[in-house]
């Protein structure tokens, strides 16, 4: 094609597209002039990489990476927002007072303000009307309250002491939205404190108790609002304490079993979360019969460890954790969502593809994740995506249709 004087355009139109081409990069591409300009066809090539067949199932799905490297993290109770997200917060121990939020459902981290300590152990309890978190620092005397709504700390006063000694909050609870029920311990004893949020004021009990394991995972009360279920306090770490609030009286002869122990897990709705990290499997004490209730979420093979994790178990089935995981390499935040999910098709990529993903609009996404090189990536929509080179795993919760999905690949060279 080229260009005559005074603008005058000379064009050569390529009628046929030859069968074989060999080129510069192996690019091919048809030219049509016309009126309103000029075409320009690049040539591509499909492949179905998944079309409706029976998956493979793989019923925790992973999250994108986290975006600070700390050496520990720790989580609220997933909640769900006003046009059906699942978020859930996040805080970094030891090394980092960066505090985030994550969108499970979009795959998103915003960073939020920093938190004023480094909040540990059992993570952040929920209020019941979701405005509020509670979170405590390492060994620390204090409660540090996030206004989800405000974006902004506020530091409580000093917990009360333990024969003149500081105390270290472990877990805690919301049993309305203004009052706070924490579990301390001044090695060897253990006591229950209670906070109040609008005055800032802390209520003190006379019982304690000196039990063999003191550490204190996990934070339950019934429905009721009278009985405190604390995990990984008694003779041995799978006991769990029962502390009756109108007797200050304190029991911890219950035991959630052998190989079980208590989650960092806040759930104000009468359950003490328990995982088995040899099995796998999740239950939970039911802190209104006194029994364990088995099979919430399929057993997660691939965490090694217990880890921290947040919980939604009401009407909705969703469940999000960070641990150590078996495999080295693999993402180490992971979720479980109603039924489970479904692995499409896995597809290593040497170069640029175009991907066409072809499924209906049903509030279910497809998940295309990178492990090594930490891509994630949400499509809940008919799409079309521009992938690089790498090994490309695709995943499809078991609550949606997988017969209507397709993913089509063309390389870009």
């Amino acid at each position: 094609m080229g260009f005559g004087a005074g603008g005058a355009a000379t064009f050569v139109e390529l009628k046929d597209t030859p069968e074989t081409y060999v080129g510069q990069s192996g690019k091919l591409a048809k030219v049509k002039a016309t009126e309103d300009g000029i075409e320009l066809n690049l040539l591509l090539s499909f492949t179905d990489w998944y079309a409706g067949a029976v998956p493979t199932s793989h019923p925790w799905e992973f999250e994108a990476p986290r975006p600070h490297l700390s050496s520990d993290m720790y989580l609220s109770p997933v909640i769900k927002n006003e046009i059906d997200q699942f978020i859930v917060y996040a805080a970094f121990a030891y090394d980092s007072l960066r505090f985030y939020r994550y969108n499970i459902t979009t795959k998103q981290w915003h960073r939020l303000a920093d938190s004023p300590a480094f909040i540990y152990h059992n993570g952040l309890s929920l209020s019941p009307d979701g405005i509020k978190l509670a979170g405590v620092g390492i060994n620390d005397k204090y409660l540090y309250i996030y206004d989800i709504e405000g974006n902004a700390w506020t530091t409580s006063p000093a917990a009360p002491q333990i024969d003149a000694a500081d105390v270290g909050i472990l877990p805690t609870v919301w049993t309305d939205d203004d009052t706070i029920w924490c579990q301390v311990r001044k090695s060897p004893k253990v006591k229950c404190f209670k906070y109040v949020v609008s005055t800032t004021t802390w209520t003190d009990f006379v019982n304690d108790i000196s039990p063999n394991s003191t550490q204190g995972f996990g934070m339950s009360i019934n429905s009721a609002g009278t009985i405190l279920y604390v995990g990984d306090i008694g003779a041995a770490s799978d006991n769990f304490l029962k502390y009756t609030i109108a007797t200050d009286t304190y029991d911890v002869t219950g035991s959630l079993g052998g190989g079980r122990a208590a989650m960092l897990a806040s759930d104000r709705n009468a359950r003490l979360w328990v995982h088995s990290a040899a099995a796998g499997s999740f239950a939970y004490w039911n802190c209104d019969t006194d029994v364990m209730v088995e099979g919430c979420f399929e057993a997660n093979s691939l965490a090694l460890t217990t880890g921290s994790w947040g919980v939604l178990y009401d009407g909705d089935k969703v469940i999000v954790g960070w641990c150590m995981t078996v495999v080295a390499g693999e993402p180490s935040i992971m979720s479980y969502f109603g039924t489970g999910t479904w692995k499409l098709a896995e597809k290593v990529l040497t170069d640029y593809n175009l991907v066409l993903f072809k499924k209906p609009t049903d509030g279910f996404a497809i998940i295309a994740i990178d492990k090594v090189n930490g891509y994630t990536l949400p499509i809940y929509v008919f799409s079309n995506e521009i992938l690089p080179a790498g090994t490309w795993e695709f995943f499809y919760p078991k609550d949606g249709d997988y017969t209507q999905l397709v993913i089509s690949g063309s390389e870009l060279k």
